[in-house]
């Protein structure tokens, strides 16, 4: 694993100047849209760098969002439950309280720091998983998910509820084509590993486990079809995680976890 050339300056870039270094493109999920549910709500009521246009909340969630709300200059619009739920996709979970907002600025690959690991994934379009990996990224101290325009679901809604928040610390970076981006990767200086349960090596025997000098892209596929061949090719090396239950294969959200935390204990 050779060391990257721009690491150093790489790690010394913050957060909040990579989100504003960038802006906003189109894409999937790009347009002005809803968050709601209290954990994703909070978290944009947080982050500086969220633009919010409108706040809906009912009584109960303006008495408990009213220090937040005061001190974001925004103006609450107070609703029903109802009413609130009429704004939104049918069946939204959103506890009292939805706001619209635009997106968040986009930061470019040449721009990821090298002392966090990046995700990503291959067409896996479910919501859900993509909101719980991104949650696992913000616990795990990713910098980015790296999704491709098409294929993929948008960012709010329901991925915003399931990430709990996570949307707010982890960069959405989405791109036209997945194995030119990988390829990108490379020759900035990532170590991609690919997971595929038909892998012949382990990932607790990965490189990216052993040197951590060398900043980690883990590339992860739809659950039905795994990763792409252009995919696989465009990685540093393909891995399975070894499993010895009644059960061989994992929830593809589960495996970014364990990979995650894996690189993380490595670490320490």
């Amino acid at each position: 694993m050779p060391y990257p050339p721009n690491a150093k300056k790489n790690q010394q870039k913050k957060s909040w100047q990579k989100r504003g270094s960038a802006k906003s493109k189109g894409g999937a999920g790009r347009n002005q849209d809803w968050l709601y549910g209290r954990h994703a709500v909070l978290a944009a009521l947080e982050n500086p760098d969220r633009h919010i246009d409108k706040l809906y909340a009912t009584s109960n969630a303006l008495k408990d969002f009213e220090t937040l709300i005061r001190q974001s200059d925004l103006t609450a619009t107070p609703a029903t439950i109802t009413e609130i739920s009429a704004l939104l996709p049918s069946g939204a979970v959103h506890q009292g309280i939805a706001v619209k907002v635009k997106p968040l600025p986009e930061t470019s690959l040449e721009d990821l720091p090298f002392d966090r690991p990046v995700i990503v994934l291959d067409q896996v379009t479910d919501p859900h998983n993509v909101g719980a990996i991104l949650r696992s990224g913000a616990v795990f101290h990713a910098s980015a998910l790296i999704m491709t325009r098409r294929n993929s679901p948008p960012v709010t809604g329901v991925l915003a509820k399931s990430a709990c928040g996570a949307l707010e610390h982890v960069d959405m970076i989405y791109v036209g084509n997945l194995a030119q981006a990988l390829k990108t990767l490379g020759k900035i200086g990532f170590w991609r590993i690919g997971f595929a349960g038909e892998a012949s090596d382990a990932f607790e025997n990965s490189a990216s486990l052993q040197d951590q000098r060398q900043p980690v892209a883990i590339v992860l596929g739809a659950e039905d079809k795994g990763l792409r061949r252009l995919s696989k090719e465009q990685c540093d090396e393909v891995c399975h995680i070894t499993t010895n239950g009644a059960l061989s294969s994992l929830n593809v959200s589960n495996a970014a976890a364990i990979a995650l935390h894996a690189l993380d204990q490595a670490k320490t």
